[in-house]
């Protein structure tokens, strides 16, 4: 593994500054935002005493740019938005759009030598919040009984959606640095008791969509790096997934629920979060017939309550949902052609990841894909901020993660 100096220069001060916000992401906003200020700053010093970058490929380049008109877009709908001051806050928020493509991909060689130490970087910090999580529910069982273990009670600062997204990227990053990193048996007990751990964590977490995304990757990198090798081991680990997401859902009330539902059978006043969420879904593409071409973004939460207002859906209205899919949600807001562009931005590198094997790449897209179906993930900082630094660093590495690693040892 090549090593990286104790001396600090201006290039390794801002790739330690990208290691922090990799920790950070999984622990607290402010911090991740007072992380990305000095960040930017750093970049831009390291700019103004001209210090060599990485040369980036033509598709590199290609993604930077795609990620870039999104976000101008978001600017340019201001322009027929009414709401200007919600169009403000949802540029503030997306600003990490703007940041990360530019400064990454246009940063210093590091990046591309020394990426896997981001990615430690996120994995601890992952398993310090969820250690946290678990104390803090160890304090509140005498009061709070076992609800202080599960779903919101238990996530406490985050919702429970995107730290089981982070806790699913943790599981890749963990599978990734066993394969490329470690040569002993004791290294695979490491990883396994890690995996439980981080298993045990999203199953507390209680997300849904969580649950079914953490064990999808466990499936997929099952059958793309074990098949050939381990047929019979893949066979039995397939199963126990099975009978787990089986298990899952039938003793999960929240689980089993959703697969009962009929949204004809549900009343508009109910506040149940599978019943809401139907019918805030059925709403959102409601709203997206009206108008192909967008409300702008900060109308579509305006356009949406007032649906809301209009067809009696009472429980979402009371708490002004958002659409609750990062597909419908930028449909409303940007129209077709903002859909385009972020379905373009997920699926072209997952192509280019496919072809060159990068697994931790397309699980990585294969885990935002899922979650974008049940979160407006672009809606709050946890989930842009993650997206917009992942998905630029992993594109940074040239080649595969694989050649770069083996050129490390």
């Amino acid at each position: 593994m090549a090593k990286f100096s104790k001396h600090i220069t201006l290039p390794k001060l801002n790739f330690l500054l990208a290691m922090l916000i990799a920790f950070v992401i999984p622990i607290h906003r402010l911090a991740t935002s007072y992380a990305i200020v000095f960040f930017t700053i750093s970049w831009i010093i390291e700019k103004i005493k001209k210090y060599p970058t990485q040369t980036r490929t033509k598709q590199q380049k290609i993604l930077l740019y795609a990620i870039l008109l999104f976000y101008l877009f978001h600017i340019a709908s201001l322009l027929f938005t009414e709401n200007i001051h919600n169009g403000l806050i949802d540029l503030r928020i997306k600003l990490p759009l703007l940041l990360f493509p530019v400064i990454i991909l246009f940063g210093n060689r590091l990046y591309s030598k020394f990426f896997h130490l981001i990615l430690i970087s996120f994995l601890a910090g992952v398993i310090s919040m969820s250690l946290f999580f678990l104390f803090r529910a160890f304090y509140f069982f005498p009061t709070e009984h076992s609800s202080a273990f599960f779903y919101t009670h238990f996530s406490y600062y985050f919702h429970p959606s995107y730290f089981s997204m982070f806790v699913t990227f943790a599981l890749v990053i963990v599978l990734f640095l066993n394969e490329k990193f470690s040569t002993k048996t004791k290294h695979l007990f490491f990883t396994i008791l890690i995996s439980l751990f981080l298993f045990l964590i999203n199953f507390l977490l209680s997300s849904k969509t969580g649950i079914f995304t953490f064990l999808l990757v466990v499936t997929v990198y099952g059958i793309t790096k074990l098949f050939k090798k381990y047929k019979l081991y893949l066979a039995i680990a397939l199963s126990i997934v099975s009978i787990l997401l089986y298990a899952e859902i039938r003793h999960n009330s929240r689980m089993f629920d959703l697969f009962h539902l009929r949204i004809e059978n549900i009343k508009n006043a109910t506040k149940a979060s599978n019943e809401v969420r139907l019918l805030v879904l059925n709403t959102a593409i409601k709203v997206v017939k009206q108008n192909p071409f967008g409300y702008g973004p900060g109308d579509a939460k305006d356009i949406l309550v007032s649906k809301y207002k209009e067809d009696g859906i009472t429980g979402a209205l009371k708490e002004k949902l958002n659409a609750h899919n990062q597909y419908l949600e930028t449909t409303i807001g940007l129209g077709i052609f903002g859909l385009v562009l972020l379905l373009f931005i997920l699926f072209y590198p997952l192509i280019i990841a496919i072809k060159k094997h990068n697994y931790l790449l397309y699980l990585f897209l294969l885990t935002v894909i899922v979650n974008f179906l049940s979160e407006s993930m672009f809606n709050r900082q946890n989930g842009v901020v993650f997206f917009a630094f992942f998905i630029v660093l992993l594109v940074t590495i040239k080649k595969s993660a694989t050649d770069i690693i083996s050129k490390a040892g």
